[in-house]
């Protein structure tokens, strides 16, 4: 059974945000879809947190 998947808004954000992230030397940790919420989680470095939104908006969180 195939639930929900990321927007294709969200996985283009996702890709643009991870190669920024990695341009300034800082490691990708983590990145999941959370189906509850419907949005992409990025964790980088040591506490950088980004929230993706299903229309590709974005924000960094603590």
């Amino acid at each position: 059974m195939e639930g929900p998947r990321p927007t294709l808004d969200q996985y283009r954000v996702c890709y643009h945000l991870c190669r920024m992230i990695t341009g300034y030397y800082q490691p990708i940790v983590l990145v999941s879809y959370d189906q509850r919420i419907d949005r992409l989680y990025i964790l980088a470095g040591q506490d950088l947190q980004v929230l993706i939104y299903p229309n590709g908006d974005w924000r960094i969180i603590r």
